[in-house]
């Protein structure tokens, strides 16, 4: 996508905002441009990269060049949430997830980023901490059971075993502990 404008403080609002129109389309903005020394300054002000030089790509004896923005921090995993869930922990009266030990989840570490997605909602949360636990009953005897169902604290055993049955349980229990980075936004 070609950045046009008529002065550099255009050109400077045009670089700042057009992220937050485009983010639900990618991860990625790029853009081809033969930039004057301050649209460079502009662009690198606002964490655009150079990403390639193009010799007369578009134009005889012009040195184009690619420039990129990746819109949002590096996403190790997505998690699918349920709705009431994932609205509490963007809200913030839900920072504990609790998850069965898959290979994937296993995979997650402290300071991570990590994608919730619900319908078609999503947020992006970082891991604050990890704690791992044998069994939910383990777990709800060191973690607050209203972090983690926050509607029904007194249940919290009962709702975890009607996600999880038995044969899922023995793989461990991970508690993800979320910092809330980027608020609610839809999903294509």
């Amino acid at each position: 996508m070609p950045l046009v404008a008529e002065d550099i403080q255009v050109f400077s609002a045009l670089v700042a905002e057009l992220p937050s129109f485009l983010r639900e389309y990618g991860h990625k903005l790029y853009t081809h441009t033969v930039p004057t020394s301050v649209e460079v300054e502009t662009l690198q002000h606002h964490g655009w990269q150079i990403e390639a030089m193009m010799p007369e790509a578009y134009k005889r004896g012009v040195i184009t060049q690619q420039w990129g923005l990746v819109m949002e921090e590096k996403v190790m995993k997505t998690m699918r949430v349920k709705r009431q869930y994932f609205n509490a922990i963007m809200a913030g009266t839900k920072p504990l997830e609790a998850r069965v030990g898959y290979d994937s989840i296993k995979r997650i570490q402290k300071g991570d980023s990590v994608r919730l997605e619900s319908e078609r909602l999503s947020g992006v949360v970082q891991v604050v901490d990890v704690r791992m636990y044998k069994t939910f009953s383990e777990m709800l005897q060191h973690e607050k059971a209203g972090h983690i169902v926050p509607d029904d604290p007194a249940g919290a055993l009962q709702v975890l075993q009607r996600i999880y049955p038995p044969e899922k349980e023995h793989l461990g229990i991970y508690i993800f502990e979320f910092k809330v980075l980027k608020g609610v936004g839809n999903r294509r």
